[in-house]
């Protein structure tokens, strides 16, 4: 299994990285074919993504608890399609949680 992770503070909440998910797999054309929660990872939400008429699942990963966000590649799930999928989604969810942070500090100046 080949693992990307997305770096997230600390203080964003599971409505606005289920929100980017969401979004970003929209962007891409994907179909969100499952959505559950893994044993391994007690509170996630883990999902499955398929490229219409096309082999292969990009799956992403959200636990609160651990405070991580990450893609995965399972062997058995490769496609060609990954290759330029895996990084896509890695920048949308980059800069939609980007965009998240700067907004929040935006509404919420220090000082």
């Amino acid at each position: 299994m080949e693992e990307y992770p997305i770096q997230i503070e600390p203080t964003f909440d599971a409505e606005h990285i289920e929100t980017a998910v969401a979004s970003c797999s929209r962007g891409l054309g994907l179909l969100e074919t499952m959505k559950t929660t893994l044993a391994k990872y007690p509170g996630s939400v883990h999902w499955h993504f398929k490229k219409p008429r096309a082999s292969g699942t990009l799956e992403v990963t959200y636990w609160p608890s651990g405070n991580r966000l990450w893609i995965s590649v399972q062997r058995g799930r490769r496609a060609d399609w990954l290759e330029e999928f895996v990084p896509s989604m890695e920048r949308c969810l980059r800069n939609a949680l980007g965009g998240v942070e700067r907004s929040k500090r935006e509404a919420h100046p220090k000082g």
